[in-house]
């Protein structure tokens, strides 16, 4: 036999059950309740108000009993953002003419110190290893390097063997078709680069200062000259030129609040196949923006 009613009736035993649960549990007994004050007797002939009250305790008005502050735990992982720009310097910056370097122009012209930079972006991420103080960074960056010549002249030449260039004249026609009237020549390689390093921070949380040391690795996949005219016409060539398609640059950083500075070195050569002694390698220091 069925009973349409049961269901119902089942459902509403379970809503008064949860109901009665609930109130239960902001019933306040009396007898749970603990005075936060000592009791206080009345005045009496043998013992005046005063020496009563003098009687006591004061480690019964302790109203921080039964709380504990717990520090906040350090995070397992931090994160942070980026973007730097830099001035970058040859250590053998060599000369077409100085004496002694005819290696066929098989390697990077020297370049003005002010027009060479470096700019960078990177994403990485702090693993904590001591109570969020010590941690280990790693992450990922993007970044572009560019060295405007000294001479406007300066042509870098597609070579199977090895980097190359040459000087021309300004009033010659160049492979374009254009007199080479140019205002200025540059060079310039796009990096993905792997940042890792060991860092220290005064604090946990949102920290006043950080100071890192590590590494770049990193991939050149792009290498780019650019030459531009009076007339603003301007010629980019994108090709191989030759560059070490691999970097590895230790640096050191260290940040106040958001603004820090930057030192790094090169460990690889920029241009490979050179050979001669004529390696060239590149120092580069600047100012970030950290978030």
């Amino acid at each position: 036999m069925k009973h349409p009613f049961l269901k119902p009736l089942l459902f509403m035993v379970a809503i008064g059950l949860c109901m009665s649960t609930w109130a239960q549990t902001d019933t306040i007994i009396e007898e749970d309740i603990i005075a936060p004050y000592p009791e206080i007797m009345e005045e009496s002939e043998d013992a005046p108000a005063e020496e009563i009250y003098e009687a006591v305790p004061e480690e019964s008005f302790d109203f921080n009993e039964g709380f504990q502050y717990e520090e906040p735990k350090s995070k397992k992982y931090d994160f942070q953002t980026r973007f730097g720009f830099g001035f970058v310097s040859l250590n053998n910056a060599l000369s077409p003419v100085a004496p002694g370097n005819n290696v066929n122009g098989r390697y990077l012209p020297s370049a003005k110190f002010v027009s060479s930079n470096i700019s960078n972006f990177e994403i990485s991420f702090g693993k904590n290893l001591s109570q969020g103080l010590w941690r280990l960074w790693f992450g990922i960056g993007i970044e572009d390097e560019y060295f405007t010549f000294e001479d406007a002249n300066v042509r870098l030449i597609a070579r199977n063997d090895s980097f190359a260039h040459k000087t021309v004249e300004s009033t010659s026609m160049d492979q374009f078709g254009q007199t080479e009237n140019a205002t200025s020549s540059s060079f310039s390689f796009t990096t993905v680069s792997f940042p890792i390093a060991i860092g220290y921070q005064n604090k946990q949380r949102r920290p006043l200062f950080k100071f890192q040391f590590g590494a770049y690795l990193g991939y050149r996949f792009q290498s780019q000259t650019d030459v531009k005219y009076q007339d603003k016409t301007v010629v980019s060539v994108r090709s191989d030129f030759h560059t070490n398609p691999i970097i590895l640059d230790p640096f050191v950083n260290f940040q106040y609040k958001k603004i820090g500075v930057f030192m790094r070195t090169s460990l690889m050569p920029i241009l490979k196949n050179v050979g001669s002694g004529n390696e060239q390698y590149r120092n580069a220091f600047g100012v970030f923006i950290g978030i």
